[in-house]
C-alpha cells in the first residue's frame, strides 16, 4: 500500500500496524525494493526515532546491509565528516537536534540530501521541537510508522503541513 501510494504522488504516508506486527520489518522490505528498483536517486534514506533504543533497533534490524552503508548520527559522526558516508542513517531527534559549530546537527545536511525519511513512532515525534527536522528535509518521501494513532481521522492527515 505504501509503495502504491508514492506512486500515486503521494510524498507523506502513514503505515498503521499493531504493535508486534513488524513494521520495522516491513519498512526494510520497502527501502530494499525502492533501493534496487532505483526509485531512490541518491540512495539515502534516514529512520528517525524519539529515543535511543528504538534508533539501536533498528539500525540492528538493518544488518543485511553492511556495516559501512549504516550511519548513526550525531554530534560526533558529523564533527569528523562521517556523516555523509552512508546509504541508511539512524538517528534521534534528540540527536539532530543539538548544536555544532552554530547550527542544528540536522543542518549539516543539505535539505535534499535524503530520498525518504521514515519516521518511526510518529505519534510522539512529528510536532513540536522535531518539526524542524521533517520541515528541512520536506522535499524527501516521508513515511510514518504508528501503532497508536490519536485518533483515526489524525491516521489520514499528512506528516507535516503540505
Amino acid at each position: 500500500q505504501s509503495l502504491w501510494e508514492f506512486a500515486q504522488g503521494r510524498d507523506r504516508v502513514l503505515l498503521l500496524m499493531a504493535t508486534g506486527t513488524g513494521k520495522t520489518f516491513t519498512v526494510f522490505q520497502l527501502i530494499w525494493k525502492l533501493m534496487n528498483g532505483g526509485a531512490l536517486n541518491r540512495q539515502h534514506v534516514l529512520f528517525l526515532t524519539d529515543r535511543n533504543s528504538l534508533k539501536d533497533q533498528a539500525y540492528r534490524a538493518f544488518n543485511a546491509f553492511d556495516a559501512n552503508e549504516r550511519v548513526t548520527i550525531d554530534k560526533a559522526t558529523v564533527a569528523d565528516g562521517k556523516h555523509q558516508v552512508g546509504k541508511l542513517f539512524f538517528a534521534n531527534y534528540q540527536n539532530l537536534d543539538e548544536d555544532l559549530d552554530g547550527k542544528k546537527v540536522y543542518q549539516h545536511y543539505d535539505p535534499d540530501f535524503f530520498d525518504l525519511v521514515i519516521i518511526d513512532e510518529c505519534h510522539r515525534s512529528g510536532f513540536g521541537d522535531w518539526f524542524g527536522v521533517l520541515e528541512h528535509f520536506g522535499t524527501a518521501l516521508q513515511l510514518g510508522l504508528t501503532a497508536t494513532p490519536r485518533d483515526l481521522e489524525e491516521s489520514k492527515r499528512p506528516l507535516t503541513p503540505e
